[in-house]
């Protein structure tokens, strides 16, 4: 937040005092309290004048049915909300058509009740002069500013002016008259005539006829002029138009709506305006040279959008030197809202909406600013703040600097969309600059009758993918959820793309408020990256996993090498020379076994030349090699040696055609395995020499030493299956007592429960008993008072005498008093017997669940018992068939898993 102002995206409203119609809305205090609230940080005040007796200027829609608030109940509404949420700048926008003397009052009222928050005079590190930049938001924390006209005094700017002068100037010999510039015509706009402004320049030529004065008062002429101008060269331009035109003014006119009726500002408001004064714009080339970062320039909507169309590279520059407002036109009388995306593409900072409607763009500002911890400041992208490089918003290509994206979303599920059985479905929308928006392009298909968990895509299904989004910085991912028809939004979310995070995810909605729905999610997998052109993706997915891109390279090659060697070979009788010793073999051979004519060693594949074992065979008689089964013989090893290129392709040969040696024939010869050696076999007749010659001795030996350390090696294994087996079943023990251990405890808590259950139940029941005995103690007492009264009276008829009464209701008291207390004990021994059976009824029942708990811990502990009891050797690997030579099959190695059965829980 330390940029100048003018870099920033800045969270604005439009007419903030409305509720709702633009002609017939009703306007609230209130309403600048929530909008402060929600993060925006300018404000709209339409001041007019107060019609009471007290003259109090007030907040209204003029010229309509709106009603009206006064304009102090607001400031203290400002005061009080400003810097709730958010601690940087507000700035308060206003339209003013008070009097002098109200907008007095309005000055007075901003100074005392906004305080020292109410910035009056700039900052002394940016002062309000030519080519020096705005303060930044972290310089103007906790701080209002004001937006409205500057009164430009040319006295006091005169008197100063002199007051910098001690010395009078001389004066010219040849003094030239002064000619003040004539400000460009407003595009579209005739120029103005020299009748309007012939007399001005005279008057200005008359006050400042000295060269050097004009130099150091050329700021303060030229400020004057401009509204003398604008307003003379405007009346002349209104004359002297047709009907069609002056009706397009009318038009554009209507559009402005009231902004453009402001009055003349006076001197004490004048004095609270800074760093945003309004300045009416005439041309990007005419602001370029005044270069003045303070003023602020606000634009209807449709000036804007024609600015847009016509100068988008000059509007962006502008917007990277001063504020730019955007505000809705005038025909919007509903408080519609234009789409905010579209001026920031431009990089208008204060783009005003109208906050009382929440309709697409209103959701699109709200999720907007809801980042960057909701401050209502946005900093713009890199290209849109740097004057050395140019943007232009509508582009297709790339832009210099920023490297453009690739995002692709898959909506999988929901979950708690709705409580209703509807049809739901999500839109994937896209907001950025023109090339990178899109809209209604997206779409799931309807999952109907599920709002709870409904699923939308499958494994098969593609995702939406944005193939190319040039500005990423700028770009919003806007996913929606709508119910079936497309009438009622579910929910829905904003996602900056530059925040978006790849991978599955879960996706939290909001309402149209921007508030979170609470449990409402989307699950999704979100994929980002780089944008790569089609022409260099290859390169790209091989840089980015180099190892699976050279598997892929390597599966082709063996896929292409079937496409080598032809699938069938002639034999031919010229290809090996038959042994003398050995029967002529007739057969024919297919390439399998015999060499064709022709063809070499070294082009055939390993896999399409087979040597078994089982055709050397060793004959006891003669001690000849036969090569009936094969094809070849032992001439091939006595007419000549090896050639090179068949001992390459012997030695290439898989290990599983070379080493079918067993230990019952150790006498035969590999002869494979002796080409692989590179070992040259002279001529030999019989197997026995064979045996005898070096080449054999070296083998065997070599066969020798490694078949002792595979045997080693197999001895370790061994031993290292039956460690892993020890410690397996170990490790069952301990699971056993785990689940032995668990199982106690839950057992002594479900009994324990199960009592606490029982002891409040029995709690329960003697309470009311009591409550029923006291009862009937008291209905008994109650109705032995009631006889003896009764008695009483009866007596008082009966005896005049006063002894005799006294006598006779003594004697009649006590036998009320001995049948009272009879009943009251019967009541009681009946009461105290009830209580005793219910004790011993829940006693019982204590006892049952110690019991069953007891049972339920033995059944426990004699499985455990059990399990831990059983043979080890039941959990032991069975004997692996050994091949041929010794060793263990390392390709179906057995590993025998213990497998743990789980206790089942106890029910009583």
């Amino acid at each position: 937040m330390n940029q100048p102002l003018s870099h920033y995206f800045i969270n604005s409203s439009h007419n903030t005092y409305l509720t709702g119609h633009q002609v017939t809305g009703k306007s609230s205090v209130e309403v600048y309290r929530q909008v402060l609230l929600t993060g925006c940080r300018c404000i709209e005040l339409d001041c007019w004048d107060g019609k009471g007796a007290d003259e109090e200027p007030i907040i209204t829609h003029g010229f309509t049915m709106c009603t009206e608030v006064l304009f102090k109940e607001v400031i203290e509404a400002i005061s009080e909300s400003a810097f709730k949420v958010s601690d940087y700048p507000v700035i308060l926008s206003f339209e003013n058509h008070c009097s002098e003397k109200q907008q007095a009052k309005m000055a007075l009222y901003c100074r005392n009740i906004l305080g020292d928050a109410l910035l009056v005079d700039p900052l002394d590190s940016h002062k309000l002069e030519p080519m020096v930049h705005l303060p930044s938001p972290e310089l103007l924390k906790r701080k209002i500013l004001i937006k409205n006209k500057k009164k430009r005094s040319s006295h006091s700017c005169k008197s100063v002016m002199r007051s910098q002068m001690p010395v009078a100037l001389p004066q010219p010999t040849n003094p030239q008259p002064f000619t003040p510039p004539t400000p460009p015509p407003l595009p579209g706009q005739l120029p103005p005539t020299n009748s309007g402004i012939e007399g001005t320049k005279n008057r200005y030529a008359k006050l400042y006829s000295d060269d050097n004065r004009h130099c150091l008062l050329s700021d303060v002429v030229n400020e004057e002029m401009e509204e003398e101008l604008d307003s003379e060269s405007e009346s002349d331009k209104e004359s002297e138009l047709t009907e069609e035109e002056v009706q397009e003014l009318d038009v554009v006119k209507q559009e402005k709506g009231t902004s453009g009726q402001e009055v003349e500002v006076g001197l004490e408001l004048s004095s609270l305006v800074n760093y945003v004064q309004p300045a009416r714009f005439h041309t990007f080339e005419f602001a370029e040279k005044r270069n003045r970062s303070y003023e602020c320039t606000s634009f209807v909507e449709t000036q804007a959008t024609a600015l847009l169309k016509s100068h988008p590279v000059d509007f962006v520059n502008y917007n990277k030197r001063q504020l730019s407002r955007i505000y809705p036109k005038g025909t919007r009388v509903v408080s519609s809202n234009y789409m905010p995306q579209i001026f920031w593409n431009a990089g208008c900072q204060l783009v005003a909406l109208n906050f009382q409607t929440l309709d697409l763009p209103m959701q699109l500002n709200l999720g907007f600013f809801e980042y960057n911890a909701r401050s209502g400041y946005i900093l713009k992208p890199d290209s849109m703040r740097r004057k050395d490089r140019p943007f232009d918003p509508f582009t297709e290509l790339t832009v210099d600097g920023i490297v453009a994206g690739t995002v692709k979303v898959k909506i999988i599920s929901g979950q708690f969309l709705t409580d209703r059985k509807v049809g739901t479905y999500v839109e994937v929308d896209m907001f950025g600059l023109p090339a990178d928006t899109v809209r209604r392009k997206f779409r799931t298909k309807t999952c109907p009758n599920n709002g709870m968990n409904p699923v939308y895509s499958v494994d098969e299904d593609h995702p939406f993918v944005f193939p190319k989004v040039i500005l990423p910085n700028l770009a919003i991912l806007r996913v929606a959820v709508y119910q079936d028809g497309g009438t009622v939004l579910l929910g829905h979310r904003m996602l900056p793309v530059e925040s978006l995070r790849p991978g599955y995810r879960h996706i939290s909605l909001h309402n149209e408020f921007n508030q979170p729905l609470g449990l409402a999610t989307l699950f999704v997998h979100i994929t980002v990256k780089d944008f790569v052109p089609d022409s260099f993706a290859d390169l790209a997915e091989a840089l980015c996993n180099p190892i699976a891109y050279q598997s892929k390279l390597e599966k082709r090659s063996h896929q292409l090498e079937v496409f080598e060697i032809g699938s069938e070979c002639e034999p031919s009788k010229d290809n090996y020379q038959p042994n003398k010793d050995s029967q002529p073999n007739t057969s024919k051979a297919n390439c399998s076994n015999s060499l064709p004519k022709g063809c070499e060693m070294e082009k055939c594949r390993p896999s399409d030349v087979d040597l078994p074992s089982e055709s050397l065979q060793s004959d006891s008689t003669s001690g000849s090699l036969s090569s009936d089964s094969s094809g070849l013989s032992l001439g091939v090893f006595k007419s000549s040696p090896i050639s090179e290129p068949d001992r390459d392709a012997f030695f290439s040969l898989p290990s599983s055609q070379k080493r079918r040696v067993s230990a019952d024939n150790r006498g035969q010869i590999d002869l494979d395995m002796s080409i692989e050696r590179g070992f040259a076999l002279g001529p030999i007749d019989t197997i026995e020499e064979f045996k005898q010659s070096k080449s054999y001795q070296k083998l065997l030996l070599r066969y020798d030493k490694e078949l002792e350390a595979l045997q080693i090696k197999n001895e370790k294994l061994r031993d290292l299956q039956k460690l892993h087996q020890e410690e397996a079943l170990e490790c069952f023990r301990q699971l056993n007592q785990t689940e032995l251990d668990l199982g106690r405890a839950f057992q002594t808590q479900l009994s324990t429960r199960l009592q606490r259950i029982v002891a409040s139940d029995r709690d329960t029941r003697l309470t009311r008993i009591e409550k029923a005995h006291g009862m009937e103690i008291a209905q008994l007492k109650k109705i032995q008072d009631a006889q003896s009264w009764d008695t009483m009276k009866d007596l008082a008829k009966k005896y005049k005498d006063k002894d005799e009464l006294a006598k006779v209701r003594r004697e009649a008291m006590q036998m009320n008093i001995k049948t009272s207390v009879q009943e009251r004990q019967k009541l009681i021994d009946s009461y105290d017997e009830l209580v005793s059976r219910i004790n011993a009824m829940y006693d019982k029942v204590f006892q049952e669940i110690d019991k069953e708990r007891v049972e339920a811990e033995n059944k426990l502990s004699s499985l455990f018992e059990e399990k831990c009891s059983l043979d080890v050797t039941k959990y032991a690997t069975p004997k692996v068939p050994k091949d041929e030579i010794g060793f263990l099959p390392t390709s179906n190695a057995v590993v025998k898993t213990v497998h743990v059965t789980e206790y089942g829980s106890t029910r009583f």
